[in-house]
């Protein structure tokens, strides 16, 4: 028991471990705090903290002119003495794709990913790949503010704002499937001149969003659409296709299958010369299908037939001849029958 002290200059704890299952144990009376192996690796019971900076790094080579808050990007592979890894170097343009992360001014953890000695300084630079971190930025885009997105501007190393739902200066390429976000700011920059350049703390989470899809209002605007199954597509000039299309009506003004098409009328003129009836209700009669009505025939008034006169009975009742005279002209001044 007591106190272990070591003295100003570097000091050594040596262990010789001889096989794989060996390892350096801190105990307490009941249980192991940490150990550590033979080859190096290190077991924390509980949390293992660090004061540093609040941000989670790895070491890739980078090109000469890649320093702390730099954004990189991938470009290249390069064969060393030690293995092959891909390389990183500053941002090149505006919303540019293959986004690695954020140089680091100090990582808080640190995977020392190119050494193989613990004693050898670190090779090459720490990229942050997540937590918070100074980056340099550019109001190129438009003033920052706490809240923002942030992705690589025009000005290489540095990142700008970006808006997915609203308006940008500077406009997204049509030819750029996604580009690669590559966190949230945590502070603003109000800056005096589009030119302006600063460095705010961003909180570091690479992500990938679509650029061609656009949010704004009620309404989706898209360069290009497609299925991950390969089964329909949608272009930015129009053309849908699909595998199967079910409705209760389609319009169109030409009709295509494969290579053949025709329009409206063409479609008519095929139909009728097949026999098939083109419109829509029946067509009115021909005059020569009018039914002539039939002549209603004629009647003509039945005249009556004068009685003749009962003989008088011993001249009782005889018409005298002025009565005779009358019932003559009587008889002559009725029609005659139409034969």
């Amino acid at each position: 028991t007591g106190t272990l002290i070591f003295g100003n200059n570097t000091s050594n704890i040596q262990w010789n471990g001889l096989t794989s299952g060996d390892k350096l144990k801190f105990n307490t009376a009941t249980t192991t705090l940490f150990s550590m192996d033979v080859s190096g690796e290190f077991i924390c019971k509980a949390a293992c903290s660090s004061n540093g900076s609040p941000d989670y790094a790895e070491t890739f080579f980078a090109s000469d002119d890649a320093d702390a808050a730099n954004v990189v990007a991938m470009v290249a592979t390069s064969t060393t003495d030690y293995q092959t890894q891909d390389i990183v170097q500053k941002s090149q343009m505006a919303y540019q794709s293959d986004l690695v992360g954020v140089v680091s001014t100090g990582p808080g953890f640190l995977i020392r990913a190119l050494n193989d000695d613990v004693d050898e300084i670190t090779i090459g630079v720490p990229v942050a790949l997540a937590g918070r971190v100074p980056v340099k930025v550019t109001a190129e885009n438009g003033p920052i503010a706490a809240g923002d997105l942030l992705v690589s501007a025009p000005t290489p190393g540095h990142a700008m704002r970006y808006n997915p739902g609203g308006q940008n200066p500077i406009s997204v390429p049509t030819s750029t499937p996604f580009v690669a976000v590559i966190g949230t700011a945590l502070s603003g920059f109000d800056a005096p001149t589009s030119t302006a350049t600063s460095t705010v703390t961003v909180f570091v989470g690479l992500e990938h969003n679509f650029s061609n899809l656009n949010f704004g209002g009620d309404k989706t605007f898209a360069f290009d659409l497609s299925a991950k199954s390969g089964k329909w597509s949608l272009n930015q000039g129009g053309l849908l296709i699909v595998d199967e299309v079910q409705a209760q009506k389609i319009t169109t003004n030409e009709l295509c299958v494969e290579d053949v098409c025709v329009s409206k009328d063409q479609l008519k003129t095929l139909l009728q010369s097949a026999g098939g009836q083109t419109q829509t209700s029946p067509p009115p009669p021909s005059p020569a299908s009018i039914p002539s009505p039939e002549p209603t025939p004629t009647t003509s008034p039945q005249t009556p037939t004068p009685e003749p006169p009962t003989p008088a009975e011993d001249g009782i009742g005889a018409p005298t001849p002025t009565e005779q005279q009358g019932q003559a002209e009587s008889v002559s001044a009725e029609p005659a029958a139409i034969p």
